[in-house]
This record gives structure tokens, C-alpha cells and sequence, in this order.
């Protein structure tokens, strides 16, 4: 299994997580948004080298800030939001199954929905602040700029009619 960026004690700081959720509940949710999210964001090559220098501990200077100023609240909201769609919910070998706890009343699908959508809200200011970042820095971060330019390359409709 990769290595994550975060861990659950990483999320105190963003969001007001229970310290009874297990780390095992979190974490599909934490790889699911650092690949889709974060990755598709920063472009391979870019996420690449920066997940090594993680891997191996050996940072720079710029990975370090854009790791802590930019990736991680964005890995944070993007794995609360995945996290959110399943809480309180558990698949059991007979169906999905509500999890209600002693005197507990559960939230209602539309204060769940209200939730969600702040929560989607603020991923999107962070992957957008991200984008912005490393654009704004392409002469620091050039695998995103040979990235971004393989990505753009190719089929685009400018006008219809």
C-alpha cells in the first residue's frame, strides 16, 4: 500500500474530526484524494519527485512549503469530503447497515448535504490555490509546467455552430 501524506492526527488542525474515528476508517479516503486529488492537480512527474523527497525524507526548501502550505489543506479536504459521503455508515455481508449510538440522534441528510458541500467548497479553494501556486512558481516547479503542457496537448473545441 502507498505511504500517506497525512495521518489522521493531521486533520485537528482543519477540521473538527472525532479522535474516536479509527484510522482505518480515514485512511481509503486519505490515498483516494492524495491520487485523484492531489495528483491529478500537481501532475505526475511533479507529485513524483515530491512523494520520493517525502518517502525519503530529503524535502527542499520549496517542496516543504508547498507540501505544508498547499497539498496538505488540500488532502485534508478532499479526504473529509470522501470521508463524510460514508460516516456513519458500515457494509455488512447483509447490505449497508446505519451505525446509531446510545441517546445519539443522527444528523439529517440534508444538514449531512450542508456539510459535504462546505466542505467541497473549501478542497475546491485549496486545489485552486494549488493550481494557482504552482503556476505562478513554474521557474521553481518546471515538472508541472512540462506536465501541464503534455496534458493541455491536443483536442480542444473552441467553438460550436
Amino acid at each position: 500500500m502507498q505511504k500517506l501524506l497525512l495521518n489522521k492526527d493531521d486533520f485537528t488542525y482543519w477540521v473538527d474530526l472525532s479522535q474516536n474515528i479509527e484510522e482505518k476508517q480515514l485512511n481509503p479516503h486519505i490515498l483516494d484524494a492524495q491520487i485523484r486529488v492531489v495528483k491529478g492537480t500537481m501532475c505526475s512527474s511533479l507529485y513524483d519527485e515530491v512523494y520520493t523527497q517525502f518517502l525519503d525524507d530529503t524535502l527542499t526548501a520549496e517542496n516543504q512549503t508547498l507540501l505544508n502550505d498547499y497539498v496538505n489543506p488540500l488532502l485534508v479536504f478532499a479526504s473529509y469530503v470522501n470521508y463524510l459521503t460514508t460516516a456513519g455508515k458500515r457494509s455488512t455481508a447483509t447490505g449497508m447497515v446505519k451505525v446509531v449510538g446510545d441517546n445519539l440522534e443522527q444528523i439529517t441528510r440534508d444538514e449531512l448535504k450542508d456539510i459535504i458541500t462546505e466542505n467541497k467548497e473549501k478542497k475546491s479553494y485549496y486545489q485552486n490555490a494549488l493550481s494557482d501556486f504552482l503556476y505562478n512558481n513554474k521557474d521553481v516547479y518546471p515538472l508541472y509546467e512540462d506536465c501541464c503542457k503534455t496534458q493541455k496537448a491536443g483536442f480542444n473545441i473552441t467553438s460550436i455552430g
